[in-house]
């Protein structure tokens, strides 16, 4: 009788455990075809009961490995959404980064990990803390809570880190595929877009401005005599007084608008909802930035001036995203022959 009862039991506990599996693999199979926002919606629908907990929590690092910030959870609290904290504030995640392994505790209240931070929605002492990583290199964590199904046990806890083990990979490609796409937009000396990025941003922003009927200006920036920088102090040089522009213009500008290395010496701007006669009023500040403030490189103090060309999509001959920047480039042209360090509108 005894045999008898311990085989049922260890075959429902066999079926069950391969009810979870195939749970597990079509899980992967959707993890794998979904889209980035996609993926942490169906974290959010499916973890806890995938895996047999109440809640779970995913926090990855900032880029100093300073902080936790959330990424997604089904916690009831709508002020996680937005949570983020030192790693000394929570104990239990502090350890499961030092340690590179998993952290459990059955008597949570009791335990170490408690902080001065009181929760009084949740009671459970159950909590299951994973590292989520690639490789070494550890960027977030795992957080199980609630035992109310009857997860803790052996077999659950090796399918949690099973569980975080696929989190982690899918995460991992996540923030690879957005570092390869920023790598491929971005320039690589400034940060900012680059040439092929800013003319997708400037179709996109041409189209809107025909659509709702706004104006859109452009400023194209050029960097005065700079090959004679290049030829006195090198390239090196050179390259400073490009990235310290870059930080310049980009401090002077709005969030809506577009900062772009267009080649060279020369940067690209576009600010939406804007006339030429604002535009201009942009650029001399620009301009005048610039001006009075030398550049600190390797080889002392430099004194750099700027010369800007500006236009609108009012301007005369102005049909296409193309023309924005025929136009700009006339107004920087006829501004650089009037003896540059000047900003010109180009209103022919």
């Amino acid at each position: 009788m005894y045999n008898n009862k311990m085989s049922k039991e260890n075959s429902s506990k066999q079926s069950t455990y391969k009810n979870k599996l195939e749970a597990l693999i079509e899980f992967t199979k959707s993890v794998n075809m979904l889209g980035y926002d996609a993926v942490f919606d169906m974290f959010k629908q499916n973890l806890s009961s995938l895996i047999g907990v109440d809640r779970f929590s995913i926090f990855l690092l900032d880029e100093d490995n300073s902080n936790f910030f959330i990424l997604v959870h089904d916690h009831a609290e709508k002020e996680l959404d937005k949570l983020k904290f030192p790693i000394d504030k929570s104990p239990i995640m502090k350890e499961s980064y030092n340690r590179m392994s998993g952290v459990l505790e059955d008597n949570f209240t009791e335990s170490k990990y408690v902080t001065d931070i009181k929760r009084k929605k949740y009671k459970d002492n159950f909590a299951y803390c994973l590292p989520l990583r690639a490789g070494s290199k550890l960027f977030g964590v795992l957080n199980l809570n609630g035992n109310s199904q009857g997860f803790f046990d052996s077999d659950g806890l090796q399918f949690a880190l099973l569980i975080s083990e696929i989190v982690s990979i899918s995460i991992n490609n996540f923030i690879q595929l957005e570092e390869q796409k920023e790598l491929a937009s971005t320039d690589g000396l400034t940060g900012l877009l680059n040439l092929r990025s800013f003319y997708e941003q400037l179709n996109m922003e041409y189209e809107r401005s025909i659509r709702f009927k706004n104006v859109l200006s452009c400023i194209i920036v050029d960097i005065d005599c700079f090959k004679e920088i290049n030829d006195a102090y090198g390239h090196q040089v050179g390259n400073t007084v490009i990235r310290e522009l870059a930080v310049r213009l980009t401090k002077q500008l709005r969030k809506v608008d577009t900062l772009a290395r267009y080649g060279g010496e020369e940067f690209a701007l576009l600010l939406p909802k804007t006339k030429s006669q604002s535009a201009m009023v942009v650029a001399e500040r620009l301009r005048t930035n610039v001006a009075l403030v030398p550049f600190e490189t390797s080889a002392g103090p430099i004194k750099v001036t700027i010369t800007l060309g500006i236009s609108d999509t009012l301007m005369n001959g102005v049909d296409s995203s193309d023309q924005i920047l025929v136009k700009a480039d006339a107004a920087l042209y006829k501004a650089k022959k009037e003896g540059r360090n000047k900003s010109g509108i180009d209103e022919e």
